[in-house]
């Protein structure tokens, strides 16, 4: 018992998630995509990053246009909310959503049927070249779906396809946010993979101390803040 609420955290897991798998279950794929716009809500951070980093570049430089990319978008909760919020201050914005997984972008594609200004395309992060350049770039617990070996190449590609400002947040190991995550998502959470793998995504996680020697060895000017709920967040800006 004490191992399933408080594994060790010591090392980063390297087992693949089961919405990783190419014939993982369609409907509990899907379902779980859905849950995202929950769980990213309370838990994510990601509207309160965006605000700090990229709304506030977008003041600070007077933009009336922003060219917006979401990496691993999934079911394209926040993309739609980054619109909205757009709209709502008098920003024009042209939003791109990319997912690998190509039943996730048909999801997302009717997800976003009603925002013409959002295009969902199936790709790889690691040919965004093939896209051109966006002037602000965001990941949402994507980070951790990389292996070691292949992150800071990625970053230097996430880097080299930003004008201004790209955020990756992502989590951090952490043997509370895994207990209180475990908690959660066996009582409110069910019939998708969100319980299990959540919980090996926070295992998937890292550390400060790991993100910082992945930007070393990239070739971008980036740097780590930690932020409340357990998390991590790479941050670059030109």
């Amino acid at each position: 018992m004490f191992s399933f609420l408080f594994p060790n955290m010591k090392i980063r897991s390297t087992k693949k998630e089961l919405m990783d798998f190419e014939d993982c279950d369609t409907e509990k794929l899907i379902k779980t995509v859905a849950q995202f716009r929950l769980l990213n809500m309370l838990f994510s951070s990601s509207n309160s990053l965006i605000n700090k980093y990229i709304f506030t570049d977008i003041k600070k430089r007077k933009i009336s246009e922003v060219n917006f990319l979401d990496i691993g978008a999934g079911g394209c909760d926040i993309p739609i909310w980054f619109l909205k919020k757009c709209k709502k201050i008098g920003i024009k914005a042209s939003i791109t959503c990319i997912d690998s997984d190509e039943r996730i972008t048909e999801y997302a594609i009717k997800v976003c049927k009603n925002f013409p200004d959002i295009k969902v395309i199936h790709g790889n992060a690691f040919d965004l070249k093939l896209h051109g350049k966006f002037d602000y770039i965001f990941t949402n617990h994507f980070l951790h779906h990389i292996d070691d070996q292949s992150i800071p190449s990625l970053l230097s590609i996430i880097s080299e396809s930003c004008n201004n400002v790209m955020v990756l947040n992502d989590l951090k190991r952490s043997n509370l946010a895994y207990f209180g995550y475990t908690l959660f998502t066996a009582l409110f959470i069910k019939k998708s993979f969100a319980f299990y793998d959540g919980r090996l995504s926070i295992q998937k996680g890292f550390t400060k101390h790991e993100l910082t020697n992945h930007i070393q060895k990239s070739k971008a000017k980036l740097f780590v803040k930690q932020h409340l709920p357990a998390r991590l967040c790479v941050v670059g800006k030109t």
